[in-house]
């Protein structure tokens, strides 16, 4: 068995880290302990998730989604770098920013 990803978080230039701002937005104990299955589920697996609630976008970035969350992230070498997060009563225009963001990251082509 390989050794587990590395997980990373995404850092904005002004030093914040969007996905805690995602963390605290969630509303329940079991929105965040599902948020930290999935980010565990990363940890382990890595690039090799698969089903229908990952998603790759057309630009590299990947998505875990379900009910309650969609959390972004890009693999790079042997760490998961996660972006941000979307609820569901968020828009494209949040979408897009995160769009943004994984492009913006430095190891991100």
């Amino acid at each position: 068995m390989a050794p587990p990803w590395r997980i990373r978080y995404y850092k904005a230039e002004d030093g914040t880290i969007p996905f805690k701002g995602f963390i605290n937005r969630l509303k329940t104990r079991q929105e965040r302990a599902n948020c930290f299955t999935w980010i565990e589920m990363l940890n382990i697996l890595g690039d090799k998730l698969n089903g229908n609630q990952y998603l790759t976008h057309p630009n590299g970035m990947r998505e875990i989604r379900d009910k309650s969350m969609r959390i972004f992230y890009v693999c790079d070498d042997d760490y998961i770098v996660i972006i941000d997060g979307l609820l569901p009563m968020q828009g494209n225009e949040h979408f897009d920013a995160i769009c943004r963001k994984a492009k913006d990251y430095a190891g991100y082509d």
